[in-house]
C-alpha cells in the first residue's frame, strides 16, 4: 500500500508540470488530428491533448477510487491507467468543430466507461441475490434519468419495495450502484444488446431475477418472528456483523447467531413446503 501510495505521488508530481490550454488552442489541436497527412504532427497534437488533461483523468479515476476496496485486484493506478487510454483515445477522435464542446467535455464519457469496464471485468464479488432486485430499481432509475440519482433517491425508491431496505448499509448501496452503472455502460456500449433485446423479452437484470430472486423468499422471511426477521435482514440484506447487530439489540453476539440459526431451519422449512404445495 505505501509502494501505491509512493507511485501516485510521482505520477502526480510528473504530471503538474503540463499546464492546462485554453479552448481556442484544443480547437487548433483538434483541426490538425482531423485534418493533417502528417502521422507526426498528429502524434504531436494527440500528446500535446492529452497532457493537458491528465490531471483531470486522475480526478475522474479519483471518483471511483472507492471501488478498489471492494477489488483486491485493482488499485487506483490501475484506474488511472484506464483513464488516460480513454483519454488518447478520445484525442484522436476529437473534432471540435463537429461536437460544438470543450475536450473535456467530450472525453469525460468515455473515460468513465472504460473505468467503469475495467472495474466490471476484474470484479470478483457479485451483488447477492436477495439484492438483485433492488439493483433491478436501481438499474431502471438510471435507464429514466439517464444518470445516477443521489443516494437519498435511492433509498427512498427501495423503501417503496422494503420499508427496511431505506436503511440499506452504504457499502451494500456502492456496489448497488457500481453494479448497476456497470450494466448500464454496458447496455449503451453495446446497443444491439438492449435490455429488450434478450431471446425471450425479458432484460439480462430480470432474467437473473426471475431465477434466483423468488417472491416466495421475501413472504417467508416477512412471516418470521420480528426477532428472527429483524436479524436475518440486518444480517443478510445490511452486511451488518453478529456483533453490531447484538450491541444493537442488546443481545450477546451467541446470541444473535443462535437466532439466525434458528430463523434459517424456519425458512428452509418453510421453502419446503411451498415447493411441495403446501
Amino acid at each position: 500500500m505505501d509502494d501505491e501510495k509512493h507511485l501516485y505521488a510521482r505520477y502526480i508530481a510528473d504530471i503538474k508540470k503540463y499546464a492546462r490550454i485554453s479552448e481556442e488552442r484544443e480547437v487548433e489541436l483538434s483541426r490538425v488530428i482531423m485534418t493533417s497527412g502528417s502521422d507526426q504532427e498528429v502524434d504531436t497534437a494527440v500528446k500535446e491533448l492529452v497532457h493537458a488533461n491528465l490531471l483531470i483523468a486522475v480526478e475522474q479515476a479519483q471518483e471511483w477510487s472507492w471501488a478498489v476496496s471492494h477489488n483486491s485486484r485493482m488499485t487506483v493506478m490501475d484506474l488511472i491507467s484506464e483513464a488516460n487510454a480513454a483519454l488518447v483515445s478520445a484525442a484522436r477522435k476529437f473534432d471540435a468543430e463537429q461536437h460544438q464542446v470543450g475536450f473535456y467535455a467530450y472525453a469525460a464519457k468515455a473515460i468513465k466507461n472504460r473505468i467503469l469496464n475495467a472495474i466490471g471485468r476484474s470484479r470478483f464479488v457479485p451483488v447477492p441475490s436477495y439484492h438483485l432486485k433492488y439493483l433491478t430499481i436501481l438499474h431502471n432509475m438510471i435507464q429514466e434519468n439517464g444518470s445516477l440519482p443521489s443516494d437519498r433517491s435511492i433509498r427512498k425508491a427501495f423503501a417503496k419495495l422494503e420499508k427496511s431496505a431505506s436503511d440499506i448499509s452504504s457499502k451494500v448501496l456502492d456496489r448497488l450502484k457500481m453494479e448497476a452503472q456497470l450494466q448500464f455502460v454496458s447496455t449503451e456500449d453495446n446497443p444491439e444488446m438492449d435490455t429488450a433485446s434478450a431471446s425471450n423479452g425479458e432484460s439480462p437484470v430480470d432474467e437473473v431475477i426471475r431465477y434466483e430472486v423468488s417472491q416466495d423468499i421475501s413472504d417467508a422471511i416477512d412471516s418470521l418472528p420480528d426477532r428472527e426477521k429483524e436479524v436475518i435482514i440486518r444480517h443478510y440484506f445490511h452486511e451488518e456483523s453478529f456483533s453490531a447487530i447484538a450491541s444493537d439489540m442488546n443481545l450477546t453476539r451467541q446470541r444473535i447467531q443462535r437466532i439466525k440459526v434458528e430463523a434459517e431451519a424456519k425458512l428452509a422449512r418453510i421453502m419446503r413446503k411451498k415447493e411441495r404445495g403446501y
